[in-house]
């Protein structure tokens, strides 16, 4: 209940401001924007995960495996969520205040090594909810043991196995790089907004940092999936 109410008064806080003349003038309100949307999305989580997550219908034709991992991740959302916030958070904290603050170097003719300057005194912010993802593979421990047992029984393979990992996975990288963007997409705007008095003017896509943006979903995808394989073969383990 307390998340919730904080999620929406974070919400109605941004609401607020949007409606304000001389929050909507102000250049730096970008980074405002990254902060209030994602400090509503992320109490919000409960909420919208579910049906979020609808997506991963799309993999069912891409093979059984998928079509394992893609109703794993719909049928037990709050698992699910424990993994998307954490890395949502480190991609909101690099990627979404990184775009904005992009825009603004931009715009006043800065270096770029003032940009990668901010994101080096922002990096601090991103390692609690980093090491909270990983610890969410690993607290999940029972739950993937429970489901890679259910598999063997059934007759799939090692190899079937794992590639329902990796695509759980998949499935969790996806959903972080739809909140992220859609976080950075809204602080890019309103910067763009405040500063040309346009959301999307031509080349506004070139502030969204997209490197960092996949160094951030390669590292997760990598770190998920390998975790989870080690975290089911470490439940195989005899004496377990």
């Amino acid at each position: 209940m307390v998340p919730t109410l904080l999620g929406l008064l974070s919400g109605v806080s941004f609401v607020a401001l949007l409606l304000d003349d001389a929050f909507r003038r102000d250049p730096s309100n970008g980074v405002a924007t990254v902060l209030l949307v994602t400090m509503t999305l992320v109490p919000l989580a409960g909420w919208y995960i579910g049906p979020l997550l609808q997506w991963t219908r799309l993999l069912h034709v891409a093979g059984p495996a998928a079509r394992i991992a893609a109703g794993s991740v719909r049928a037990r959302s709050a698992f699910t969520s424990a993994l998307v916030v954490p890395w949502f958070l480190v991609a909101s904290m690099t990627v979404g205040l990184g775009s904005s603050l992009s825009v603004l170097v931009t715009a006043q003719d800065g270096d770029a090594a003032a940009l990668w300057s901010g994101l080096a005194l922002l990096s601090p912010v991103a390692g609690p909810p980093l090491v909270a993802g990983l610890g969410s593979v690993c607290v999940m421990r029972r739950r993937r043991v429970v489901d890679d047992r259910t598999l063997r029984r059934t007759g799939a393979s090692r190899r079937h196995r794992a590639a329902v990992v990796g695509w759980e996975a998949v499935c969790v990288v996806v959903t972080v790089a739809v909140l992220t963007l859609a976080v950075t997409v809204a602080g890019v705007a309103t910067t763009e907004t405040a500063l040309v008095g346009r959301p999307f003017p031509a080349g506004w896509a070139d502030a969204v940092l997209w490197f960092p943006l996949a160094v951030v979903l390669g590292v997760m995808l990598v770190v998920v999936t390998l975790l989870g394989l080690l975290v089911r073969r470490d439940g195989r383990r005899p004496g377990r």
